[in-house]
């Protein structure tokens, strides 16, 4: 039996996810949700990472975790990702191979960069011969040194690193190969994470550089409304009919079709390249922006797929407790992947 705890350092909040686990039962142990200091990872100076660690120290303390171990995810927008194919070959042979192989796609100086890979499986592209395609990360070593930095001073133990888009996907996919290719969409604050996974397997990553907070910055400025009045009005309106044929209807529009343009060019990317896997045939909204009213309408009938909300809380059991919780459980999509994350020997 093994406690751990995903940590989830947003631009907004800090959420935390314990669970216990035993075997293939994963025991929901404590949640916690608190805001995140305003400047936070995006500053270098020391003080501001102090307030970061003490944020996340406090939000650890009012959940009541029982454990200090912790898995922790990279922000997309910094990772550097890329699905490549090789021959088969053994671990040794691969570990050696693939620096080889990331210099040709990773736009950073291997000695500045942190390597990891996973293997997605073996035959996918339908070419003769047997080969296996490879989930490759690169990272700053200086991003991976501050996240490091803060975690400790938080008094917590690092486990495991990860992206986002991995942890993600193990909350919320399952590892079924024959399931259906699907549409990640995990709306956040400043951006939005998208990815394109098929058994639990990721094959592409993109960042948008939109999140939840461009919407509310157009309701407050169409609307005259300040920053919470129009957080309150986006969560209760969202994209229904009555706002789309409002006033400010044309800005959100506009703001929605850039949207709409970065997904759909996502999709092609992925028709592009891998056809061979078959089309898209669902997309999973997750993140704080995936209940907003009527965006799973949206994004079905502009993007012509079948769309529903992702439960990233499936594989967790004795969840009631999130009842008696203020916030929606589905912000917490990350945080869960990471708790589920299986350790390694």
């Amino acid at each position: 039996m093994t406690k751990l705890i995903g940590l989830d350092i947003g631009s907004k909040t800090i959420k935390v996810v314990e669970l216990e686990r035993s075997g293939k039962i994963n025991k929901l142990v404590t949640v916690g949700v608190s805001a995140a200091p305003p400047k936070g990872l995006l500053s270098e100076l020391p003080l501001d990472h102090m307030a970061l660690a003490e944020a996340i120290k406090k939000t650890c303390l009012d959940a009541r975790v029982t454990t200090r171990r912790v898995n922790i995810a990279l922000p997309e927008s910094m990772a550097f990702t890329r699905v490549i194919e090789m021959p088969m070959l053994s671990d040794k042979e691969l570990a050696s191979a693939i620096r080889w192989e990331a210099e040709q796609y990773i736009p950073l100086p291997l000695s500045e960069a942190i390597l990891d890979y996973q293997i997605m499986g073996k035959d996918m592209s339908g070419k003769s011969g047997v080969n296996m395609q490879v989930f490759l990360v690169a990272v700053p070593k200086l991003l991976v040194v501050k996240y490091q930095a803060v975690v400790q001073a938080a008094q917590l133990e690092i486990v495991s690193i990860e992206t986002e888009a991995l942890a993600l996907s193990r909350a919320i996919l399952d590892a079924d190969p024959t399931g259906p290719v699907t549409l990640v969409v995990s709306m956040g604050a400043q951006r939005t994470n998208v990815f394109v996974a098929k058994g639990g397997n990721l094959i592409l990553t993109h960042v948008i550089p939109t999140g939840g907070d461009a919407l509310t910055r157009t309701f407050a400025s169409e609307l005259g409304l300040d920053y919470q009045q129009a957080e309150e009005y986006k969560k209760t309106y969202g994209l229904k009919d009555e706002v789309l044929k409002s006033k400010v209807g044309e800005t959100v529009k506009l703001l929605l079709n850039n949207f709409l343009s970065e997904l759909k060019r996502t999709i092609s990317f992925y028709e592009e390249k891998n056809a061979h896997l078959g089309s898209i045939k669902r997309v999973v909204l997750v993140g704080g922006g995936a209940k907003l009213p009527n965006f799973v309408v949206y994004i079905a009938e502009n993007l012509g797929i079948e769309a529903q909300i992702g439960d990233p809380w499936q594989k967790v059991s004795e969840t009631s407790k999130l009842r008696s919780q203020p916030f929606d459980p589905i912000i917490f999509s990350e945080a869960v992947g990471l708790a589920l994350k299986p350790e390694t020997a």
